[in-house]
């Protein structure tokens, strides 16, 4: 399962890339136009150097120069300070950290003087990390704790958290685990709140987390913090960050299984390679030979540490010289070269003082009495027992064990503290989201109702209208029978009037014999009006 999740990782890289360089191209092509408008816009001057640094970081260090050149000649100091921090940079990110020191150095001078709060402690903390990973841990913790105080003073909880993980894992190169999961933890309550927008942070911190707990030997502990690293560092998309935590997982197989230790470790390289990491490819390839060691492959062994030595010693990786310096010095030891042995582990334990590592001074002591009992020199051998004895007390007593479980301890019910008040909080908007759906349904009916009533309201104020419209058409209507009925009598009382003046049907039979009067009015009366008249023993009709 795990190495099928590596080859869709490998995938992703290789499908992503080309679109990731056109996008920065393009981002670098239009940052450049900007920035030659406003040369003094030193946002525009940071996101200009950046995304040039991802596209090709050969040429960043010669426009950085050049930049420099012309600041210089400017006078102006802030632009100065600015091209000094990216020159020095650009020359860390080409692991070139002797040639970098210099520049921040002189960043750091200048913008101090200028009072600066723009990047001032950007600088410090890059530099700081810079020393840490050549051993010059005094120095990195003044640059820490200078970074970590303007950050809490300017409320910047983000940038307060990467120097919080960098000044951590100083204290866990130091052996000082209790104070280095203090801080990884002070660390941890942060980057809770950050782990969506920069899942890389998480990962990180998981991974230190992991690195102390395996230190302590608390392989289970540490092997859960590792796989939540893996977790966030596939999200953030950072081949150096992954190959890191898949190098300490190899470690943590290194005595209980060989062969998955190598898995992990090629695993490591092959990701260090294409990162183009060689302080990382220097880690791995200690390791590796370790694991070689111990399946007796004695020559592949000594290769790969030679290879290690050469790699560290490329990025003057002063506590990785000193532990691949020890690993060589051993075998020459086993091998029957004690005394170019124990040259090779007194320069290791020397570097191992210079840098305050109490981890590398303890391997140190153990194999400078190794050294000397191979080479009959019994007290010298004894004594530098007593010191490993010591120093390893130092690293592993009970007091730094309970602190690392109170922290732990600690972390488990903050967070459960955490989930517990996100819980409230949920349920509060369930509270809050049911209550609104109530008021609406409750909206709902009472508009339902109101719409009804009205409707009713319409449809009897209707009825009433329709009901007086009635009365009012059946009072003409009886109006206009009243009328119609009077005159109607009055016709038929004309009918009677004019039936009593005309002719009886008698008179016209005996005045004219053999006739008939035909008479059929339209409707009641008849406009017509007929008689006879006697004169002189003649009828006339009329």
């Amino acid at each position: 399962m795990t190495r099928y999740f590596i080859c869709l990782i490998s995938v992703y890289f290789l499908l992503s890339s080309d679109q990731i360089c056109y996008a920065q191209k393009s981002k670098a092509d239009s940052l450049t136009q900007v920035l030659a408008k406003k040369p003094n816009d030193r946002k525009v001057r940071s996101q200009y150097y950046f995304a040039i640094r991802k596209l090709n970081p050969d040429s960043t260090l010669t426009i950085c120069k050049e930049q420099l050149a012309a600041a210089e000649k400017s006078g102006d100091p802030i632009n100065i300070g600015d091209w000094s921090y990216y020159t020095g940079n650009a020359l860390d990110h080409l692991q070139q950290n002797e040639e970098a020191k210099p520049y921040y150095d002189k960043a750091i001078s200048i913008l101090k003087t200028q009072r600066d709060t723009f990047s001032l402690d950007n600088v410090q903390n890059t530099y700081g990390y810079l020393l840490l990973r050549i051993g010059e841990y005094k120095p990195a913790l003044k640059n820490f704790q200078e970074a970590l105080a303007f950050r809490e003073y300017t409320n910047d909880t983000l940038g307060k958290a990467t120097v919080l993980l960098n000044l951590g894992l100083l204290y866990n190169s130091i052996g000082d685990y209790t104070q280095a999961l203090d801080l990884y933890f002070k660390c941890l309550s942060i980057a809770e709140l950050f782990k969506d927008k920069d899942p890389g942070l998480m990962g990180k911190l998981m991974n230190n987390i992991g690195s102390v707990y395996m230190n302590q030997k608390k392989d289970e502990d540490a092997l859960k913090f590792f796989r939540k690293s893996i977790y966030y560092k596939s999200k953030a998309d950072n081949k150096k960050d992954l190959a890191s935590t898949y190098n300490n997982i190899g470690s943590l197989y290194m005595n209980s299984n060989p062969d998955s230790a190598l898995f992990y470790f090629d695993i490591a390289m092959k990701l260090r390679e294409e990162a183009g990491d060689k302080r990382g490819l220097g880690i791995v390839h200690k390791n590796k030979g370790e694991v070689l060691l111990s399946l007796g492959k004695r020559k592949e062994a000594k290769k790969e540490f030679e290879l290690s030595l050469k790699c560290r010693e490329e990025v003057q990786d002063k506590a990785g010289i000193a532990s691949s310096l020890f690993a060589l010095g051993a075998m020459a030891v086993e091998d029957g070269v004690a005394s170019s042995g124990l040259a090779m582990i007194l320069r290791g334990d020397s570097i191992a003082k210079a840098i305050g590592s109490l981890s590398h001074r303890l391997q140190g002591a153990i194999e400078l009495s190794k050294a000397y009992r191979a080479l009959g020199k019994y007290s010298d051998a004894l004594f530098h027992a007593d010191i490993a004895l010591s120093l390893k007390d130092s690293l592993l007593n009970d007091e730094s064990n309970r602190h690392s479980e109170e922290m732990r301890a600690r972390y488990d019910m903050d967070q459960q503290a955490r989930e517990l008040e996100q819980l409230k909080i949920e349920q509060r908007e369930i509270a809050l989201k049911s209550e609104a759906q109530q008021n609406f349904y409750k909206l709902l009916i009472i508009s339902g109702i109101v719409v009804i009533v009205l409707i009713v309201a319409f449809f009897l104020i209707r009825q009433r209208e329709n009901r007086k419209a009635q009365q009012r058409l059946q009072f003409a209507f009886d109006q206009i029978e009243s009328k119609n009925r009077d005159i109607t009598d009055s016709i038929r009382y004309a009918k009677r009037i004019q039936q009593a003046i005309l002719p009886v049907d008698d008179a016209f039979r005996l005045a004219f014999p053999g006739s008939f009067v035909f008479y059929r009015p339209k409707d009641i009366v008849s406009g017509d009006f007929y008689w006879i008249i006697n004169k002189m023993k003649s009828n006339w009709l009329q």
